[in-house]
């Protein structure tokens, strides 16, 4: 249960429990679709702890894999020695501000992850730093969620965390899963949508030998944005959509799809 005195936490205490959460492959598919198109340098940020890195860069290109969060990249830095990957360059980064000075044939952000910066201005900035970073005729992607129900009924185009059939501000009991050391991690989280943001707030509790050990709160605000309005940003950056898409099969986005998957490029 979520007290007043339960510990809370940010990105930076998640890391070690980041690839505990976030394990799922539903866009691994995709983003090796467009890496075959021609792709000789990659460019995820930010990426966590590895969900794609470890899987994409099996593709064989330079993969750069950036995270604002120190901790983060740290990890995945040493889940790729532990793989034995060596085509991976990992690097603290700003989605605002990425300063690293090269330019990449694919860039992308990965599901709702661009949702977490908290302002509009800041939205821009960032995509202004990715165009900087963009080949000439390369590919940038922004994966967003609408956080409402999909006609399709795919599952995949919702957030693992967000079910728009469940009530909206209960606490809603969501897994229990194995750590490394043998320990369990159990997770519920309450979500609401208003017309500017997602709001998840999470509630842990880590469990050794069948006793509560620790319990701790994190939340995650996520910015909502209508097509048209990201399609303005998008030119605001020198940026033009190529296409987007309703999902992860390269579906045409629709009115009253839940995801927009924009394909930018180069205005």
């Amino acid at each position: 249960m979520i007290t007043a005195d339960t510990l809370s936490v940010d990105y930076s205490d998640r890391a070690i429990y980041y690839e505990v959460e976030y394990d799922e492959a539903v866009d691994h598919d995709f983003y090796r679709a467009l890496i075959a198109e021609g792709a000789e340098s990659v460019l995820e940020i930010p990426c966590g702890t590895g969900r794609n890195a470890l899987v994409l860069a099996g593709e064989g290109k330079p993969y750069t894999a950036a995270d604002i969060e120190p901790c983060m990249v740290e990890r995945l830095r040493g889940r790729a020695a532990e793989h034995g990957i060596i085509n991976i360059e990992a690097c603290v980064a700003d989605m605002r501000r990425i300063g690293l000075n090269r330019q990449f044939d694919l860039i992308f952000s990965p599901r709702e992850a661009f949702q977490l910066i908290p302002d509009k201005q800041g939205a821009i900035e960032a995509l202004h730093s990715m165009k900087a970073h963009l080949s000439p005729g390369g590919t940038l992607i922004i994966d967003l969620s609408l956080f409402a129900k999909d006609p399709s009924e795919d599952p995949a185009v919702h957030p693992d965390y967000f079910d728009p059939e469940l009530p909206m501000g209960e606490m809603i009991a969501e897994w229990t899963r194995g750590l490394p050391d043998g320990s369990k991690l159990k997770r519920a989280r309450v979500q609401t949508v208003d017309e500017a943001a997602a709001n998840i707030h999470y509630h842990y509790e880590r469990w050794n030998n069948g006793g509560l050990s620790r319990n701790w709160n994190s939340k995650i605000t996520l910015s909502l944005y209508a097509f048209e309005e990201f399609e303005q940003m998008a030119a605001t950056a020198g940026l033009q959509a190529v296409a987007v898409y309703r999902d992860y099969k390269f579906t045409p986005y629709e009115a009253g799809s839940s995801r927009m998957v924009f394909r930018l490029t180069h205005a």
